[in-house]
Order: structure tokens, then sequence, then C-alpha cells
């Protein structure tokens, strides 16, 4: 498509840069066009899950074979020659192995998937890849993420910085010298908030100074919205509220959430409405697949809501297929169910957030559930862009499950952000 082949052409001509292309527009396949057509020695880092779906990526567009190395364990890193391939693939658990530097030093390109991960400047793994960006100066580096802005403008830096490295920046312009801090205080609004015992901190979010941050990533961000160059089919969201005895800490829930617009309210009520409303999710269920709906996707923010709708479900209906993927799920086991569900085989795939809002397609269905949203919007926006992408022929249904009073007004409040973000995250 005209806007894939922008981006590639892009990625070629600023060596280092941001691809920000919208959830499913294919960033994947523009890193990995960039890379054949260089000849280049490419480490690609991404999500452990995701490694997989970079091998078959790269089998399914290469014309001529490519030597692939798919790291599984450390110990395969630590003693692997990279010298003998083409492409070495890894995630970022593994940034601190001993054999990192080597990889960097051998790899023309570097390619970090969902680059969103190394947008906490202080952590050790972003502070690993920026030493060996650093360090290392590979020709190329390229790093992928359709929300490298999930929470404020300060997420920026770290991205912004590390392109900064590119020794070939004709733009003039970069961050040496500047620090997170400065760099907030240049971009973001702020305000002092209380933390208890009669003492403050700032706190940054917002945006402002709009066209000196336009200037600072001329030449190193592109980005295309899908609304702007897919004809997606539209989209219909309803909160279902379900009538159960609700917690009555709801709501200084729902009055600390408003006041503050804080993303994490209290985690001890948020798993207890998850759990409370969970056997309502599983009827809602097997009420649309006993309708005809087609294969469906269920979200939950937490792990023990998915465990309760899948036994719901099968309780009511035992001859549904049903299939989980939550944190610490092989590799292996997580494509066996995405493709079993792309090829009709399963019924309903429910699903942690954090475990399956990136990386996965899963436009055989066109209905969502989600259980409990996340209080981070941007990452329930990442979930729904699992089933609203490329390869959906029809309109995508999402249904909201909220118990009967204020924690409703929170679910909506989150609908509006995620139509927001996914419009113009």
């Amino acid at each position: 498509m005209d806007y894939q082949k922008e981006g590639i052409q892009f990625m070629i001509e600023h060596h280092y840069c941001i691809n920000a292309m919208d959830m499913g527009l294919g960033k994947t396949m523009q890193a990995i066009s960039v890379s054949l057509i260089g000849m280049h020695k490419t480490l690609v880092i991404c999500p452990a899950y995701l490694k997989l779906n970079w091998e078959d990526e790269y089998n399914f567009f290469a014309k001529n074979p490519v030597r692939i190395f798919v790291c599984m364990t450390s110990k395969e890193l630590t003693q692997l020659d990279p010298t003998k391939y083409d492409v070495v693939i890894t995630n970022y658990e593994q940034l601190n192995n001993k054999n990192m530097p080597e990889l960097f030093k051998w790899a023309d390109y570097v390619v970090a998937d969902e680059a969103h991960a190394l947008k906490n400047i202080k952590a050790k793994r972003t502070k690993a890849f920026h030493h060996y960006i650093y360090d290392h100066r590979p020709e190329r580096l390229s790093l992928l993420s359709g929300t490298p802005i999930t929470n404020s403008v300060g997420d920026w830096y770290s991205l912004i910085m590390l392109t900064s490295y590119n020794a070939k920046n004709t733009s003039g312009i970069g961050l040496d010298g500047v620090s997170y801090w400065d760099f907030c205080s240049k971009f973001c609004l702020q305000r002092t908030q209380p933390i208890g015992g009669g003492k403050t901190t700032r706190v940054f979010y917002g945006l402002r100074n709009v066209e000196g941050l336009k200037k600072l990533l001329r030449g190193k961000y592109i980005r295309r919205l899908a609304k702007d160059v897919l004809d997606l089919k539209e989209v219909v969201e309803k909160t279902v509220i379900v009538d159960v005895a609700s917690d009555p800490s709801l709501e200084d829930a729902w009055i600390e959430y408003k006041e503050t617009e804080k993303l994490s309210v209290n985690a001890t009520i948020k798993k207890a409405s998850a759990i409370m409303v969970a056997p309502f999710t599983a009827d809602l269920a097997v009420g649309m697949l006993n309708g005809g709906s087609g294969p469906l996707v269920i979200f939950s923010d937490h792990v023990d809501p998915v465990r309760i709708i899948t036994d719901g479900i099968m309780r009511k209906n035992s001859g549904l297929v049903v299939r989980e993927i939550v944190g610490g799920i092989s590799i292996n086991e997580r494509k066996q169910i995405t493709d079993a569900y792309k090829q009709g085989k399963v019924d309903v795939i429910v699903a942690t957030i954090p475990a399956a809002s990136t990386g996965l397609t899963l436009v055989a269905g066109n209905r969502i559930i989600f259980n409990d949203p996340s209080y981070n919007p941007a990452q329930n926006a990442q979930a729904f862009k699992r089933v609203h992408r490329i390869g959906q022929t029809k309109p995508v249904f999402a249904y909201y499950v909220a118990p009967k009073g204020i924690y409703s007004k929170i679910i909506n409040k989150l609908r509006e952000k995620m139509k927001v973000l996914r419009e113009a995250m």
C-alpha cells in the first residue's frame, strides 16, 4: 500500500527514526523490507511473545532464504555466534545478557519493536539499550511503536534521545545535554501534587510548545492513522450494566479518579469488581455465541476473572472451544491458540490485557468484551486494535461490562479516552 511504501522510504532515508504508524498498519513488514533491501545484518529486539511472529514475517516476505536465529533462552544467547546469521531475534529481558554488546557490534540494523517498552529512562533495560546504541552506533535504528506516548509527553524523551545518537543526523536537532526534567519542563504542563507529610512533588501532564516538539521530531518520526489510510468498518460500543451488590468504596474510587485522573485507583477495589462481574461476562459471551455471533475475544485486566469467565462459559455450553492467553504462557502455545482462532477452531479467546494487547491479529471475529478495562486507556486501545485492524471486514462491536452505579461512570470515562486514543494516539 502507498502509506507502507512511504514508511519504508522514510526509514531508508532517515537512518535513526521512530515509525509510529497506527497499530495494524504493517510496521513489522516495513522494517523487514528495510532489512532485506539493504541486506543488513539485523538485530530485532521485541517482547518475548512476538519473537516467533517476527520469524514468520521474515520467512513470508523474504524472496530468498534468510538465516534467522530466534533466541529462546539466555544460555543460547550467551553462546551465540551472530556471524552465522543474517537476522537475530531476541527479547527485551535479554538486554543485560553478557553477549549483547557483541550483538550490537555485529548488527548493521537494530529494530526495537513495541519500543514504548524503552520509555522509562531509569529502567535497567532502557539504560542498557541506550548504552549499546551510543557505544556501537549501528548504521540504522528503527523504533516501532503504535503508542509511543502511553501516559504523557515525557514518554517521548527516551525514544527521541535514541534517535539523537545518529551520526548521520542532518537535522542539527537532538537532545544532547538535555535532561529528562529539562525536556518535560519545555514540552509539558506541570502542577504540584501533595504526597503526604506536608510534601509535594512536581507532576508533568499535557502538552505545550507543540511547534518546538514538531521541530525536534522532524526527520525522526513518521505517523499515519488507520482512519486516514484504511477503510475500516465502523465501531459500535456499548456499556453493559449488570445489577450486582456494589462495594460502597467504589464511590471513593470514582471521586479519586475524577479529581486526579490517575490511571490506577485502588487496585483491590478494581480487582474485586472485576471478579464480581465475571459470571455476567460469561453469560453475555454464551448468549452471543448461541445467537450465532461468531468467534469473540474477551479481555480482563486481571488473571482471576479470566479463570472465572472460562469456567462459566464451559459450564453453560461445553461444546464451545475456549482458550486463555495470560502472562507466563509460552510463545509456542500463544501462537497455537491464535492460529487456531484464525482457522475457526476456537470460539472464544479469554485474555489479560497486558498479555494480549500487542502483537496479535484477531480479525476472525468482530466482537470484543471488556470484562474490566485497564485504567490505562492506551492499553485498552491497543487491545481493541487486535480486532479493529487490517483484514477486518465487518463492523466491530465492543461491550464493556460494569456493575450498576458508580463504576459505570469510570468505564464511560475510559471509553471516551479510548476513542480519542484510537483515532489520534
